[in-house]
């Protein structure tokens, strides 16, 4: 008798551990399928449509709808809506639209997964693109350099968003970002040297940024400090 009152209450939560485990590979196979289309507009600008981008979010909100706080669906929401913006959007307020409603989704990823740097990098990069740098902005960047964001993608994001935005930023504020850049000048300079080409901003970096103090990226040079 026993026994049957057993198996009576395992069967609701093993269907139940079936149910969630359908969820997640459903919610799993739309994050890699819809990752690899991302990838592939941004590599391929020609391919990206408004049908193809209809597409991807309806495939993205029906997982959500099903799995409701899963990050990784509301960050592939807000990249969508990111591309959108700089992509798809022709007139202004459609593109107010989509930078507003990739900054939630992004906003939602930081709340649900507070110790992964790609929301608060996802979040400063749109700011940075639609020259939104408030306090928020810096505080982004202050957090991002706190979780130590060292990966092929994150690093040289990380270090063209702050050298673009050293001149907007008062005393204080580079005060608390400038020693993150100097370290990752001494531990990374190749990295540093290739993100900083891209912009063509590595003289700059070197003589504004870390001016006398001596790294293995500027080593001991002394560059004209009229350098702008």
């Amino acid at each position: 008798m026993n026994r049957r009152r057993l198996l009576l209450l395992l069967i609701p939560f093993l269907l139940w551990l079936m149910v969630q485990a359908a969820i997640g590979g459903y919610s799993y196979v739309i994050q890699y399928r819809a990752n690899g289309v991302l990838d592939g507009w941004q590599k391929s600008p020609g391919q990206l449509s408004q049908q193809a981008w209809l597409e991807v979010e309806a495939s993205v909100l029906a997982a959500l709808s099903w799995d409701k706080e899963q990050p990784d669906l509301i960050n592939l929401l807000g990249r969508l809506h990111d591309l959108h913006t700089f992509r798809l959007s022709r007139a202004m307020e459609q593109k107010q639209q989509h930078m507003q409603q990739a900054e939630h989704y992004y906003r939602q990823v930081i709340k649900l997964r507070p110790a992964w740097p790609y929301g608060y990098l996802n979040l400063a990069h749109i700011k940075t693109a639609s020259g939104s740098r408030d306090s928020e902005f810096y505080n982004l960047l202050l957090h991002l350099t706190r979780l130590a964001p060292w990966d092929e993608k994150t690093l040289p994001l990380m270090v063209q968003m702050l050298t673009r935005s050293w001149p907007y930023m008062d005393s204080e504020e580079r005060s608390q970002l400038q020693p993150y850049l100097l370290q990752v000048a001494n531990q990374r300079p190749n990295d540093v040297k290739r993100a900083l080409q891209k912009s063509g901003t590595v003289t700059y970096f070197c003589a504004k940024i870390i001016g006398r103090q001596p790294t293995k990226l500027c080593g001991n040079m002394m560059i004209n400090s009229e350098v702008k």
